[in-house]
C-alpha cells in the first residue's frame, strides 16, 4: 500500500508524534489499569465487566481496538487527502453538506474522530486510574486528599468521559478535515 510509504516522521498523511502519543497513552493505560485492578475487579470497561473478561482476553482486545483506531486512522486521513486533492473545484457545498453526502467521507470522519476521541479519553483514563489505585490501596502522598474526593464524585467523572472527550475529539476533526480542505482550496486558486 502506498499509505505505508507515507508513514515517516513528518508524513503528511498521519503525524507521526501523535501516532507515538497514541501508543504512550495506551501503555499507560495498561500499566495504571494493571496497578489498580491486577485482577480486574475494579475495571470500568463496560465490554470487559459484560464478557468478564481476564488480562489475556482484554490485551488481546485492547490490542484489536487500537489496531482498528490505528489504521482507521491513517486509512481516513489518506482518503480526506486524495478526496480533497482530486475535488478542489467543488467548494461551493459547507463541510457538512460534503460529508454527509459522501459515504466514504462520512466514515473517514467518523474514524478520525473515534481516533482524536480515543486519545483524549486515554489521557483522562490515564488519571482516573492512578487515582483509583491511590485510593484502593490507599496511598499516602500529595494526591491522597484528591484522590478521595475524586472517588467519591466518581459518577459526575463517568458522565464527564463519555461526553466531553467525544465532543472533542470530533471538534479536532472538524478542524482537521477543514485544515485539508483549505489546504486544497489554496492550492487551486
Amino acid at each position: 500500500m502506498k499509505i505505508i510509504d507515507r508513514i515517516k516522521a513528518g508524513a503528511r498523511v498521519a503525524p507521526a508524534f501523535l501516532i507515538v502519543l497514541y501508543y504512550l497513552f495506551v501503555a499507560l493505560d495498561l500499566f495504571t489499569t494493571y496497578l489498580a485492578t491486577p485482577d480486574m475487579r475494579y475495571e470500568g470497561n463496560w465490554i470487559v465487566r459484560l464478557f468478564n473478561l481476564n488480562w489475556s482476553q482484554f490485551f488481546i482486545f485492547y490490542s484489536l481496538t487500537v489496531l482498528f483506531v490505528t489504521l482507521g486512522l491513517l486509512i481516513a486521513l489518506d482518503y480526506i487527502q486524495k478526496y480533497y486533492q482530486d475535488n478542489t473545484i467543488i467548494y461551493n457545498h459547507s463541510l457538512i453538506f460534503e460529508v454527509f453526502h459522501n459515504k466514504k467521507l462520512l466514515i473517514s470522519f467518523i474514524m478520525l474522530g473515534c481516533f482524536y476521541s480515543h486519545v483524549i479519553n486515554l489521557g483522562h483514563i490515564v488519571i482516573n486510574n492512578y487515582m483509583s489505585y491511590i485510593y484502593i490501596y490507599r496511598i499516602e502522598n500529595v494526591l491522597s486528599n484528591i484522590s478521595t474526593r475524586y472517588i467519591s464524585n466518581q459518577p459526575f467523572f463517568l458522565l464527564y468521559i463519555d461526553i466531553i472527550p467525544i465532543m472533542i475529539g470530533y471538534v479536532l476533526a472538524v478542524y482537521k478535515v477543514k485544515r485539508i480542505r483549505n489546504k486544497y482550496r489554496t492550492m487551486s486558486v
